[in-house]
């Protein structure tokens, strides 16, 4: 019998029935390690590549080094030291890092990355992979209609999120934020030195600190909580104010005040602004802007009077919202271009509606009664 003709046979059929097996023998000749089925390996030398396939596990620790490591499938990557110099995630795989370096991470596809430590220069999140970072830090992530994102701890220095991407930040420090597209922020926690919301994105302050904001772009940011130093809004924005507190309110765009506190605003370029709520201390109304007051018992002091609903003058506005609650802003600057309104709620007008019928009614009623 000839035992080539046999053995060519056999591999012809392994590679018409069963091609499944020419893959992993490529990928493993092409790479320094691959692990396959739920096999597992402590790196702690130096390789060129390596592959993780399936449930397989590597675990880089110190001393360990890896030029390109790859994760497919339900693969798992522990980084408990040494350094990977570019790192790629694809389908289901997951990186778990307290420790070590990564140059450059690419996350996609349905990835998890778990940060907790060690340094990542550069992370991009892709698709609707999940970023998880709870210590460490990341020199730059970006986030293209990626899925969770999430900053609980750890120091983040360049943050981009992009699309339709969604970011929770609840604790650590971003130095600098931007959100473009249609993305999605959250702030509950932490600390953001600058941040930028433009290209129709949300941003939502409900806690932490941002020490300088710029909205602009038709951008839309809400804050309910949390303190901004610095806030300039601009280009279309819309700025929404039910809580927190802001100390320096640069408005050029649209915006309303329902709640929260403001040190400084200054209305300027065309710029409107409707306060219900909260309270403002310093207001200066600049070219061609227009602030309305809705509230209702109004008090004129210092140099101010009214013209119609038309406040003129600087000075003192005092008055109480609806709920009862009290509030006087010092008018430091009203320019001859600029519209400050003081204007009663419809309940305060419906009121007087009210009054004013029962007036009539009586006057109408009168010479009847008066008939002998």
């Amino acid at each position: 019998m000839n035992i080539r003709l046999i053995f060519g046979a056999l591999l012809g059929g392994a590679l018409l029935s069963g091609m499944a097996l020419v893959g992993p023998l490529v990928r493993e000749a092409r790479g320094d390690f691959t692990l396959l089925d739920g096999q597992e390996m402590t790196v702690n030398t130096t390789h060129s590549q390596g592959f993780l396939y399936d449930t397989s596990r590597a675990s880089v620790v110190s001393g360990g080094q890896v030029s390109v490591l790859y994760g497919y499938n339900a693969s798992t990557l522990d980084m408990n030291g040494g350094s990977v110099q570019n790192l790629y995630a694809y389908n289901t795989s997951t990186v778990n890092m307290c420790q070590g370096s990564v140059h450059y991470i690419l996350a996609s596809n349905t990835s998890t990355m778990d940060i907790s430590g060690g340094s990542v220069e550069s992370l991009h999140a892709r698709d609707i992979s999940t970023v998880d970072i709870s210590g460490g830090s990341v020199g730059t992530l970006s986030a293209f209609s990626a899925g969770a994102m999430d900053i609980s701890g750890g120091l983040v220095y360049n943050l981009s999120v992009n699309r339709t991407s969604t970011m929770d930040i609840s604790g650590g420090s971003v130095d600098n934020l931007s959100g473009h597209d249609t993305s999605t922020t959250h702030i509950s926690g932490g600390s953001v030195s600058y941040l930028d919301a433009c290209e129709y994105s949300t941003t939502y302050i409900s806690g932490g600190s941002v020490f300088d904001l710029l909205a602009r772009e038709a951008s839309t940011v809400h804050i309910s909580g949390g303190s901004v130093g610095d806030l300039n809004a601009r280009e279309a924005s819309t700025v929404h104010i039910s809580g927190g507190s802001v100390y320096n309110l640069y408005q050029y765009s649209t915006m309303d005040i329902s709640g929260g506190s403001v040190s400084n605003l200054i209305a300027d370029e065309y710029s409107t602004m409707d306060i219900s709520g909260g309270s403002v201390n310093n207001l200066y109304a600049r070219n061609f802007s227009v602030v309305t007051f809705h509230a209702r018992d109004f008090g004129l002091h210092g140099g101010l009077s009214l013209d119609g609903d038309r406040v003129l003058g600087s000075g003192l506005l005092s008055g109480e919202w609806m709920d009862g609650t009290p509030w006087a802003v010092n008018i430091q600057e009203n320019a001859s271009t600029a519209t400050i309104l003081a204007i009663p709620e419809p309940a305060t007008l419906s009121l007087l509606a009210l009054g004013g019928a029962v007036l009539v009614r009586r006057q109408r009623v009168a010479p009847r009664t008066g008939r002998p």
